[in-house]
């Protein structure tokens, strides 16, 4: 199966406390089941692996095509 990166990151602060404590108890069980009205959403934890050849082209920034190295 390919994953992909999301497009769309979001940063949690320390005050983000009710966020940060369904994070943490995800984090602990790696798979939650979460009920939001009548509809139930299963919702998997796996960090972020990221090759060293992707960091480096991701720290760069800019469009590839715009790159001559």
């Amino acid at each position: 199966m390919t994953r992909r990166i999301a497009k769309e990151f979001l940063v949690i602060d320390k005050e983000d406390a009710v966020l940060r404590s369904f994070i943490e108890r995800l984090r602990a069980s790696k798979k939650l089941v979460v009920q939001l009205d009548k509809e139930e959403f299963l919702i998997e934890l796996q960090p972020l692996q990221v090759s060293d050849e992707a960091r480096k082209l991701l720290s760069r920034g800019g469009p590839i095509q715009d790159r001559d190295d």
